[in-house]
């Protein structure tokens, strides 16, 4: 071939489809690799569709005859052609030898090569879909199906629920989407039929969650006339609280079919997506639960819900009791710390409680110390003398995970009660390196630190020489329970 240039020419004179690539195919057969990489390199002068479909079937020829150079062409091809002309060379690839094309693909990224699986899935249509799941879960795809879900999703579900793995989980989920905007109902007595799965509940949770989308009061009849036990709870409450977002009529409805720990998981849930329009009811219902744990999490969860309506979260933590407002006022300087440290700061300085605001410092601290070790510095530098060592502690304890060499460097030019506790935290986190912390350990003042950072070197110096670890026991005058197990 002389002149790639007037042989495209001479195709965009014949009309015919079928006639143009005819005659491509026919002048193809007899190239060689070369040949045919130069043709692609001149297709750069065809419209884009023109050129798509060109260079998709050259490279599919170039991959029968050296899968290599197919690839790596593929892969430099212009931004809006790769994606076909890489599926071309899969395609083609796998049909002529589909182990090369599998081992090909495992070394392309994992855009690449979910797109070679595909081709690869198409090509081998015909066969056992065991052949085409086998593809699939070399190359570590979930978003291809041996069996099309939206042709068959009853086929596709039957292959995929007798494999195991993430991979096949993930395909799963992908099924039952396109199954549940389909034929909800035939989903749902799929996976009720699937009773070996451990993800029975979340799947099921899935197609309502599908399918009152698209038809939420369709969904609701069906849940109010279901069979007792076909639906269990747990998914009752998790549709409420979608429902409650999407259409209120709906979920009034269902609420009120529910009874037990449903009701109340789904009343919980009502409280806490409904803060930012009903903030009164919200902490109403929030004051009528026991104090402790749950209540505890139901008002953080509520604050994480006003994350961006600043002054209705603050609002809403002087609406709350005492306990609560100073758990939240820790909760909510750690929210403005992961935006902006500053803002963080000033709020803590308007927190009166000083457990609270001590408590908040706390955390500010740790969240701060491993991204911004400076600013944690400087924030404790600014506050009274008697408040930095705890703080000092807390923020080494954090940064000597990240750099140990600075925060050590920081411990050792520290004084005092400062020093002290920073001092325990080196100790307790870099304790394998006994000569720094023995090092440490003999500049503590504080008794009750002392006796601790001692503890800890004990324990290490135990399982390294212990004879050594008795003499130090009785040196630093630890109890004799302190021995090698105690």
């Amino acid at each position: 071939m002389s002149d790639p240039l007037r042989l495209w020419r001479e195709l965009d004179n014949i009309q015919s489809n079928f006639d143009q690539t005819l005659s491509l195919m026919q002048r193809m057969a007899g190239m060689s690799v070369d040949e045919l990489l130069a043709l692609l390199d001149d297709t750069d002068t065809l419209g884009a569709s023109d050129r798509q479909a060109a260079g998709a079937m050259l490279l599919g020829r170039i991959a029968e005859l050296d899968p290599a150079r197919a690839i790596e062409r593929a892969r430099a091809g212009p931004g809006q052609y790769r994606n076909a002309w890489l599926h071309a060379v899969f395609h083609s690839l796998s049909r002529v030898d589909q182990e090369a094309a599998i081992r090909a693909a495992e070394g392309l990224s994992a855009a690449e090569r979910s797109i070679a699986a595909r081709a690869m899935v198409l090509s081998i249509q015909d066969r056992d879909p065991g052949i085409r799941t086998a593809v699939i879960d070399r190359l570590q795809v979930s978003n291809i199906y041996p069996v099309n879900p939206r042709t068959d999703p009853a086929g596709a579900w039957r292959d995929a629920v007798g494999a195991g793995g993430l991979t096949n989980q993930q395909r799963l989920y992908g099924i039952l989407g396109i199954w549940a905007q389909q034929d909800p109902l035939a989903a749902l007595q799929a996976v009720e039929e699937a009773d070996a799965l451990a993800s029975q509940a979340f799947l099921r949770q899935q197609i309502l969650s599908t399918w009152a989308r698209d038809d939420p009061h369709a969904t609701v009849d069906w849940l109010l006339d279901s069979v007792d036990g076909v639906t269990p709870n747990e998914s009752l409450d998790f549709l409420y609280q979608q429902l409650s977002q999407s259409d209120p009529g709906a979920a009034e409805r269902l609420l009120s079919s529910l009874s037990g720990e449903a009701l109340e998981r789904a009343e919980r849930a009502a409280a806490i997506s409904s803060v930012g329009r009903d903030p009164v009811g919200s902490v109403r219902w929030l004051l009528e639960q026991e104090i402790g744990a749950h209540r505890s999490s139901a008002a953080q969860e509520m604050l994480y819900e006003l994350a961006d309506d600043e002054s209705g979260a603050i609002a809403f933590i002087d609406s709350l009791p005492a306990d609560l407002q100073s758990e939240m006022h820790v909760a909510w300087t750690g929210l403005l710390a992961n935006q902006n440290l500053t803002a963080a700061v000033r709020y803590l300085e308007d927190i009166r409680d000083p457990v609270a605001r001590a408590s908040a410092s706390r955390d500010l601290i740790s969240r701060s110390a491993y991204s911004n070790p400076q600013f944690a510095m400087d924030f404790i530098a600014d506050l009274p003398t008697a408040q930095r060592p705890e703080l000092y502690q807390t923020l080494v304890s954090v940064w000597t995970h990240r750099d140990k060499a600075s925060a050590l460097s920081f411990t050792e030019s520290l004084r005092g009660r400062s020093f002290d506790g920073a001092a325990v935290s080196i100790i307790e986190s870099q304790s394998q390196d006994l000569t720094t912390s023995m090092a440490l350990m003999r500049r503590i003042n504080d008794k009750s630190l002392r006796r601790r950072a001692a503890s800890t070197v004990y324990r290490v110096l135990t399982e390294s020489d212990p004879q050594a670890a008795e003499a130090f026991r009785e040196e630093e005058g630890l109890p004799a329970l302190m021995s090698r197990g105690g």
